[in-house]
C-alpha cells in the first residue's frame, strides 16, 4: 500500500439560512490498517482456491453488496466520528470501548430513521487525481453531539459501527468457513473443545471433560505452513504434541442426566478457566469451576455459591449425532461475565473473590436470541477488542451498557444467504481484524472466519472539539490521496 495522506473538512451551517456557522479543517495520519489487512493470510483464509468453502475473493462484490476493492469506497468507505480524541498510534486499528461513535456514515445513503448515521453525497464524492473524495451530508436530526476525532473506515463499519438502535446489523462479515462435520467423532470433539489458538507460534489447546476426567490436548496448529500432502486452509490438519490429564474431584456437572453443561475459556491471564452450571431463575447459583496454568498445568478446583444470583448456563456441550455448542458468559480482564437468567442484566464475578460479585442492570430486557444466527445452544455473549456484545447490547470496559436492535439473524454471511451461529468464542487474530470461531448446531459442524469492519483506517484528531446540534446540518469532505511509500 502506497502512504496515504488525508485532509478533512467539517462545515456546520444553520439549518434555516444556510449561513456558515463553524468550518474546521484538519488533516489526518493513516493507521497501518490497510497495509495489515491486505497482508496478512493466516490458514490461508482469502484464498479463493481453498478447499471446501472458496466462499471470499478481496475483489469480487457478493450478494450483500459488500466488497473490499477498489479500496475506495469499499474497504475505506465509511466514517466514524469520535466524542473523544483517538491515540495518534498507528496500530490502534479499532476505537477504546468507551469512545463509540457520536455519528457515522457509509458509502450510500441513509435512507431510514437512524439519528447518528448521514448520508455520502453520490454527485460529489468521486475518485480524484491520486485518491478519493469523500462528501457526507448529515441533516438536523443526524449524528447530533459532540465530535472531538474522526475516523475513516470500512464501507460496512460506517453503516452502524458495532450496532444500532434502528439498523439491524453490526460490522463483521464472514470471511470463509471449513466444514468438518465428516471428520469424525475425535476430531469433530477436539475441535469443539478449542480454548486458544497462538497463531503466532503455530499452536492451539482444546480441553474435553467427558465427566470424569479433563484431558488438555496440546496441538500443533498449521497457521502459515503447510505440508506437501496437506490442503491449506483446513483446521484437521493439526498433530497432538502433548496430552495431560487431570482427575478432579470437585468440578463435575450438575446433573449429567440433564446435560454436558460446562465450557472452558482462555482467561488471558496465564490460565484457562473451566466452569459448570445449570441455570437458575430464582434462589442461590451453584458453579463449578477449575483452573489450568499455561505454564506448568497445575490444576485448581472449586465450588461457588452465589447468592441470589440468577444466571444462564454458563456453557454446554453436546457430541450425539447433531453436535451442538455454546455459551452464555466471557471473560474479561480477570471478571467473569455471565448473562442474567431474565436477560435483563449482566453479573460479573471476579474471579479470585466470588463474594465479588455485581449484577450490571441493562434497563431493559434482552431478546431471548445469541449473537449470531437463532438457536439456544450458540454464543450469547462474545468479546471483541474488549468489548462485550449481546443480541441487543454493547458492555463497554468501564461497564457501560449501550442498548442496540436485536440482530437480524443472516446479514453476517459474505456469500449467499447462508446464516452463521458462532458457537465458540472469538480466536483472535492479529489486531483483531480476523476472528475466527466454531459453528456446532444442531449437525452443523464449521470452523470459520469473520472480519471485524469498524476499523479504523485512519485517524484525525481536531483542534477543538466541535458540537453539532439539532439546528444545524454538517457536511465533511474527506479527500485520501496516495504517494510514494
Amino acid at each position: 500500500m502506497k502512504k496515504l495522506k488525508g485532509k478533512m473538512k467539517i462545515e456546520l451551517r444553520d439549518a434555516q439560512t444556510g449561513a456558515l456557522e463553524q468550518e474546521t479543517v484538519e488533516e489526518n495520519m493513516a493507521t497501518n490498517l490497510l497495509n495489515d489487512l491486505f497482508g496478512i493470510n493466516p490458514m490461508g483464509v482469502f484464498y479463493n482456491f481453498a478447499a471446501e468453502y472458496p466462499k471470499f475473493a478481496w475483489s469480487v462484490e457478493n450478494p450483500s453488496k459488500f466488497k473490499m476493492t477498489p479500496v475506495c469506497p469499499n474497504a475505506v468507505g465509511g466514517i466514524l466520528l469520535f466524542p473523544q480524541a483517538l491515540e495518534e498510534e498507528e496500530n490502534l486499528f479499532y476505537p477504546p470501548t468507551d469512545n463509540q461513535p457520536t455519528a457515522y456514515a457509509s458509502n450510500n445513503v441513509n435512507s431510514g430513521t437512524q439519528t447518528k448515521r448521514g448520508s455520502i453525497s453520490t454527485t460529489e464524492s468521486m475518485a480524484i487525481e491520486n485518491g478519493y473524495r469523500f462528501v457526507w451530508d448529515f441533516t438536523t436530526t443526524q449524528g447530533n453531539g459532540t465530535i472531538r476525532a474522526a475516523a475513516l473506515t470500512s464501507s460496512e463499519g460506517g453503516v452502524a459501527c458495532y450496532g444500532d438502535t434502528v439498523e439491524q446489523r453490526h460490522s463483521f462479515r464472514q470471511v470463509w468457513e471449513y466444514d468438518y462435520s465428516n471428520a469424525g467423532e475425535e476430531k469433530s470433539r477436539m475441535l469443539q473443545n478449542l480454548v486458544e489458538i497462538d497463531f503466532d507460534h503455530e499452536r492451539a489447546y482444546s480441553i474435553d471433560f467427558d465427566g470424569s476426567a479433563i484431558t488438555l490436548y496440546v496441538l500443533k496448529w498449521p497457521a502459515f505452513t503447510i505440508g506437501l500432502t496437506e490442503e491449506f486452509g483446513t483446521p484437521l490438519a493439526y498433530e497432538v504434541l502433548e496430552t495431560v490429564a487431570f482427575t478432579p474431584t470437585t468440578f463435575q456437572w450438575p446433573d449429567p442426566s440433564y446435560g454436558q453443561y460446562h465450557y472452558f475459556f482462555d482467561g488471558e491471564d496465564g490460565y484457562w478457566y473451566g466452569f459448570a452450571n445449570k441455570g437458575n431463575s430464582s434462589g442461590n447459583a451453584t458453579v463449578y469451576w477449575c483452573r489450568i496454568s499455561k505454564t506448568d498445568h497445575t490444576f485448581t478446583e472449586g465450588v461457588w455459591t452465589l447468592t441470589a444470583a440468577y444466571l444462564r448456563i454458563i456453557g454446554v456441550h453436546e457430541y450425539t449425532s447433531t453436535p451442538s455448542l455454546g455459551s452464555a458468559a466471557v471473560i474479561r480482564d480477570g471478571y467473569l461475565y455471565v448473562l442474567r437468567y431474565q436477560r435483563t442484566g449482566v453479573y460479573k464475578i471476579n474471579l479470585k473473590n466470588s463474594v465479588d460479585v455485581t449484577l450490571i442492570n441493562f434497563g431493559f430486557t434482552s431478546g431471548n436470541n445469541p449473537v449470531f444466527a437463532s438457536g439456544d445452544q450458540t454464543a450469547f455473549l462474545l468479546k471483541h477488542k474488549g468489548l462485550i456484545i449481546g443480541y441487543s447490547f454493547l458492555l463497554t470496559e468501564t461497564d457501560q451498557v449501550i442498548q442496540t436492535k436485536g440482530q437480524s439473524r443472516d446479514f453476517i454471511a459474505s456469500y449467499g444467504t447462508d446464516g452463521v451461529s458462532v458457537c465458540s468464542q472469538f480466536f483472535p487474530y492479529g489486531n483483531g481484524e480476523l476472528l475466527f470461531y466454531i459453528e456446532a448446531t444442531y449437525g452443523t459442524e464449521n470452523f470459520g472466519c469473520m472480519l471485524a469492519l469498524p476499523y479504523l483506517a485512519t485517524i484525525n484528531n481536531l483542534p477543538q472539539e466541535i458540537t453539532k446540534t439539532a439546528s444545524q446540518t454538517m457536511k465533511i469532505t474527506y479527500e485520501l490521496t496516495e504517494g510514494p511509500g
